[in-house]
């Protein structure tokens, strides 16, 4: 992971304070996670394009932008917090096949 942008002040009032930085805060004063764990409220997964058929079994990975996503604490503006560079495993989507080819049979007339 490299991270390629951060935005650590609100765009509409300028304050560096965010819901899930103040959480994170809590759970580490009460012992709950480590301090040097990371936590987003919500993380934008990238588009990855499906393959259609596959011979070779090999994992295959895309580099994509992850965006991390949070809410300011003062005026509670959504915003994006970090733009990373990751490369994630390419998800194979099985479809069924077409007729006389395993596939649901059409009925008999």
């Amino acid at each position: 992971m490299e991270i390629i942008a951060s935005f650590p002040k609100c765009p509409k009032c300028g304050s560096e304070e965010t819901v899930a930085k103040k959480g994170f805060t809590e759970m580490v004063a009460k012992g709950r996670i480590a301090k040097d764990a990371f936590i987003c409220i919500r993380t934008d997964q990238p588009l990855v394009p499906p393959i259609q058929q596959s011979k070779v079994m090999a994992m295959l990975t895309v580099d994509c932008i992850q965006l991390h996503w949070d809410l300011c604490l003062q005026c509670g503006q959504e915003r994006c917090t970090r733009a990373d560079l990751v490369t994630l495993p390419l998800q194979l989507q099985m479809q069924p096949p077409p007729n006389g080819m395993g596939g649901p049979r059409p009925p008999h007339m």
